[in-house]
């Protein structure tokens, strides 16, 4: 079977959604500042990858209408409201 550009994308982008999700999920049950070795150890992903997800759900908050944000601190991030 070939794999397409077409099928690795979406194969990318289900990942990257999955990613988001499970950190939204960190950021929302730990309900205080995490630092990136926490993130990496309740989510398993890599620390580039959770720097584009925290972008990615900062740019999501911001531009949709929310009371949640993701606040940065001395390396360290947390959802706020």
């Amino acid at each position: 079977m070939e794999v397409s550009s077409k099928t690795l994308d979406e194969i990318e982008e289900t990942k990257q959604k999955e990613g988001l999700k499970v950190l939204e999920a960190v950021f929302f049950v730990s309900g205080r500042f995490l630092s990136m070795q926490d993130l990496i150890s309740l989510t398993d992903l890599n620390p580039i990858v959770i720097r584009e997800l925290i972008d990615k759900l900062r740019e999501r908050y911001d531009k949709g209408d929310f009371a949640i944000e993701i606040v940065e601190k001395n390396n360290l991030w947390k959802m706020d409201v």
